[in-house]
């Protein structure tokens, strides 16, 4: 391929520019300042919850509550003013709001027992230790990769840190998602899929995967897959009741969740129908919603025209972040062996760069949201690009796949 395009002329400049020495310096500065500002407001937060703006772990807090009134008082489970009252009597802070599924709660309800800041604590345990084996399960993906400058990249990333210090969920995901697929490799298709189907308590993260299942014809894994999925709604219904479920998918739907959540959390969405929807902020839901739709299908499809399996999943999870219409900054974890198999498979000058802009990206994220809140002539600045780069990662997984096999220990399909 010539370099007499823009994009290639862009690409070979930033190749030489990010030399070895320099791949390994620069993440290792982010990660260092974010293991330095992570540490220092969490042991603040530990001491004095009130001393943080938004709280120590405040994503971690709506888990909390949640757990609180599955115990105490399911009847108000998704009730905001009663969520509110028990965090304000916690520390003073802002709504936290739980509106995940009811089996969700469940799986917290342990820390919800404890005191928050020792909850928070072990839930940031858990994290990392989620991460770990999710790291672990994540080499056998480029076994010949240099595996300390990759993970130190992975590990410099604002999504790394948006997940621990927010204390999210998404760890769980991407470790569902690597279990599954590891079990697929190792000839465990109904456990694999059994696997996977745990992550349908963030159903936006792993929609894709039940579509590639079928139409790879994994029957047994998408027996599995279903099994799990039932079963997860099944607790959930035994939780809370039909009229509970009800007042789930109302709580999804309603204004205050539209205002709280989907417009309170923009600046951090990162799929490609955010990006259109801030692009059209009037009347841009629709055509949001149609670009979901579209993105979905020829992620499908790329991933039924791989010739590996390892290669269709990279194109999933990838075709996950672009597609989901509700996916955020620390939700881009899950790309993550999507991002080390195309380094194994096609380290080429167009994806390296592409992959350096994703990552400044992503760090400019709370950066351009502080210049842009408030001025409307900047609002532009608001709007998340990434989506863009991460979009054209997912369309090089898909022409990876198509058209060169993969040189990883995985099953031939």
């Amino acid at each position: 391929m010539g370099v007499s395009s823009p994009l290639d002329r862009f690409s070979f400049a930033t190749t030489r520019f990010l030399t070895p020495h320099r791949l390994r310096l620069y993440p290792a500065a982010f990660l260092a300042g974010s293991v330095i500002l992570l540490g220092f407001t969490t042991i603040v937060g530990l001491v004095s919850p009130t001393a943080l703006p938004g709280g120590l772990a405040p994503d971690f807090l709506a888990h909390w509550t949640g757990a609180k009134l599955l115990i105490h008082d399911t009847a108000h489970l998704y009730d905001p003013t009663v969520q509110a009252a028990i965090e304000h009597r916690r520390a003073g802070d802002p709504l936290a709001w739980f509106v995940s599924a009811p089996v969700e709660a469940a799986l917290f309800v342990p820390l919800g027992l404890l005191p928050y800041r020792l909850a928070a604590a072990i839930w940031l345990a858990i994290s990392l230790g989620c991460l770990a084996i999710s790291w672990r399960l994540m080499r056998a993906w480029a076994p010949q990769v240099p595996r300390l400058p990759l993970l130190i990249a992975l590990a410099s990333t604002e999504p790394i840190f948006e997940l621990l210090g927010g204390g999210q969920d998404s760890s769980l995901i991407l470790l569902c998602w690597l279990g599954g697929m590891t079990a697929l490799d190792r000839r465990r298709p109904f456990l694999g899929g059994a696997l996977l189907g745990l992550a349908m308590i963030k159903p936006q993260l792993i929609i894709l995967a039940p579509v590639v299942l079928l139409v790879r014809r994994e029957w047994r894994a998408l027996g599995g897959f279903v099994l799990t999925s039932f079963l997860c709604g099944a607790v959930s219904l035994a939780l809370v009741g039909p009229s509970g479920l009800r007042t789930w998918i109302d709580t999804l739907t309603s204004p205050a969740y539209d205002t709280l959540v989907t417009h309170a959390q923009a600046w951090k969405m990162s799929s490609l129908p955010a990006l259109v929807q801030g692009l059209l902020p009037a009347g841009g839901s629709i055509t949001a919603d149609v670009v979901a739709v579209v993105c979905a299908v020829i992620a499908v499809w790329g991933a039924s025209r791989a010739t590996t399996l390892r290669g269709a999943w990279a194109i999933a999870l990838s075709g996950t972040a672009v597609a989901s219409p509700h996916l955020l900054v620390y939700d881009l974890v899950v790309v993550f062996p999507a991002v080390v198999w195309l380094v194994r498979e096609n380290p080429s000058p167009r994806v390296r760069a592409t992959l350096a802009v994703t990552y400044l990206l992503l760090w400019t994220v709370p950066l351009r949201h502080a210049i842009a809140n408030g001025h409307a002539a900047l609002g532009w600045l608001d709007v998340p690009w990434q989506a863009i780069p991460i979009t054209s990662l997912a369309l090089y997984a898909i022409r990876q796949a198509a058209t060169e096999g993969s040189r990883t220990a995985s099953l031939p399909h």
